[in-house]
């Protein structure tokens, strides 16, 4: 039913083909599902148990017509018996739909008090691990009412069209079963979740670089990624999905793509949609009347301290303040996300120092929220001490608390679009 409603279920045609990349099981294994349903029942009786044995082959036809002679039914038939069921059993389903909708993001609901949570990778400390449930009842304690979740897309080099996504990977990774785990414990605490799908690339994601056919098959495959956890999202009920993080070149590229894929994510998903970018790519991104957020991420914001390791003050003073301007202009507020301020997880950007962040955010109240972060899903077991992952007790925890005080029932108002 989502996938009808939402304008995203193959037609017959395309549900009979297959192909070396991957594609969201959420898309395909319903359709290859009602593809076989109408086979089955566009076959005569006794022939009913061929035609179904054929399309249970180890490499059927990936064309409707030789798949539909293989199993001696008439493509015609199989088409039409594929669209009816797939009109009949969305229809079926659409009351149930309505009833299990994410509850999106209001202004009336106040300040987002959020931290991004990283997987660990390794199954006994990742989101589906008991360590991460124990993580996120410490954060909820601290005073957070919001979680991040990001499962990831892998691209080999800048140059690579392919996706390789951790949903597609081994138990230990941010699996759709581990990402679902997380945030279906989130909620059981009275926690939001956001999902914020990223890309990792040896040579930087916001690095891409292709030829024009490239950019074309990049984008496709991206899309069928954001489609994949937009589905996810909607479905788990997770109240607010991004439509990726920091991919400057990507953006730049080419906008209209980006704007198109809010409208399909639109279609099936309804919580609070956003897209995180870079604080220098911010200005530079046109679609945001298209979403309803301008996040930011501060993990490597301009910083004109002298000394590298001062508190970057007035580096990230600048930074919120250029980004009020921003905000009139398409009449949104907006987000700090990856704002630092969490133990240090090695690979990913430490982000300004916290009272540099809580010094910027005050008398802004076009701000919706800040997400600390990123905050590793478990704290390393006592045979395995990890220095560089303080354990919970470190002066970060009491950052985060100290913040999360300060905002508690901190209003948020809707910046006025400027003509």
């Amino acid at each position: 039913a989502r996938l009808y409603f939402g304008h995203a279920l193959p037609v017959a045609e395309a549900a009979a083909t297959r192909g070396p990349e991957w594609r969201s099981p959420l898309v395909w294994a319903p359709a290859r599902a009602l593809l076989a349903r109408a086979v089955w029942e566009s076959a005569s009786g006794p022939a009913r148990r061929t035609a179904l044995l054929a399309l249970l082959r180890r490499d059927p036809p990936g064309a409707l017509d030789s798949l539909c002679a293989s199993a001696s039914v008439a493509p015609a038939r199989v088409a039409a018996r594929y669209r009816a069921l797939a009109d009949s059993l969305a229809h079926a389903g659409e009351r149930s739909l309505a009833m299990h909708r994410p509850a999106p993001w209001r202004v009336a609901d106040g300040f987002q008090r959020g931290v991004g949570v990283a997987h660990r990778v390794r199954l006994e400390e990742g989101y589906a691990s008991a360590r991460c449930a124990a993580t996120l009842r410490a954060l909820r304690e601290s005073g957070a009412d919001w979680v991040a979740l990001s499962p990831f897309g892998y691209v080999v080099d800048a140059g690579d069209v392919d996706i390789g996504p951790s949903a597609a990977g081994g138990p230990d990774e941010e699996t759709d079963e581990a990402v679902c785990e997380a945030a279906a414990r989130a909620h059981a605490l009275g926690l939001k979740v956001r999902l914020v799908p990223r890309l990792w690339s040896r040579d930087g994601a916001d690095r891409l670089a292709f030829d024009n056919a490239g950019w074309r098959r990049f984008l496709d495959r991206y899309e069928e990624l954001v489609l994949h956890y937009a589905l996810l999202a909607e479905r788990e009920r997770i109240e607010a999905f991004s439509l990726g993080h920091v991919l400057a070149s990507a953006t730049a590229r080419d906008p209209a793509a980006w704007r198109a894929m809010a409208g399909v994510v639109r279609a099936v998903y309804s919580g609070t949609l956003s897209y995180d970018a870079g604080a220098d790519e911010a200005s530079r991104v046109p679609f945001w009347d298209a979403l309803d957020e301008i996040a930011i991420s501060l993990a490597a914001p301009p910083d004109d301290a002298d000394d590298a390791g001062a508190a970057p003050r007035a580096g990230v003073g600048k930074v919120i303040a250029a980004l009020e301007p921003l905000a009139r202009r398409f009449g949104r507020p907006v987000l700090l996300a990856d704002a630092g301020g969490a133990p240090d997880v090695p690979g990913t950007a430490a982000g300004p120092a916290p009272d540099a962040v809580r010094a910027g955010v005050e008398g802004r109240d076009w701000l919706a929220g800040v997400f600390w972060g990123p905050w590793p899903s478990a704290a390393p077991p006592a045979e395995r001490p990890d220095p560089r992952r303080p354990a919970r007790g470190n002066p970060a925890e009491g950052d985060l608390r100290a913040s999360f005080r300060g905002w508690q029932g901190r209003p948020v108002r809707v910046p006025s679009a400027s003509p």
